[in-house]
């Protein structure tokens, strides 16, 4: 049986914005081993999540949940899709945020949405 749809308001495609993905979880390991983020392009957004294009990790799959940060606010998404990107070295993955009214969702937004919003 077909998932419905559960995105509220349309995607909109954005400027590719910075996003950190997939965080280094903190640990007192950190001290000795230098962990990077990788770093994600937004894609497009909507009001429930956004499309991330990002390298491929064999360790991500859909359901995962992945540590983000953009700008200042961190936060996670679930992933609930992944593409292939046309470069091959990239994949897209479609995500929700873990909560519409989280500092990350909001975060983002106010960035690319402030105007498409209904006002509370």
């Amino acid at each position: 049986m077909p998932r419905p749809n559960r995105r509220l308001g349309e995607r909109r495609t954005v400027q590719p914005s910075e996003l950190y993905w997939n965080l280094p979880k903190p640990s007192w390991k950190q001290r000795f081993k230098k962990q990077e983020a990788e770093v994600g392009l937004l894609q497009d957004v909507s009001v429930t999540g956004a499309a991330v294009v990002a390298p491929a990790n064999e360790h991500i799959g859909r359901g995962s949940r992945v540590p983000v940060a953009f700008g200042w606010v961190e936060g996670a998404v679930r992933v609930m899709r992944i593409e292939p990107h046309p470069d091959g070295q990239r994949v897209i993955y479609g995500v929700e945020f873990e909560s519409s009214d989280s500092e990350l969702a909001k975060a983002i937004h106010q960035t690319f949405l402030q105007g498409d919003l209904p006002a509370f």
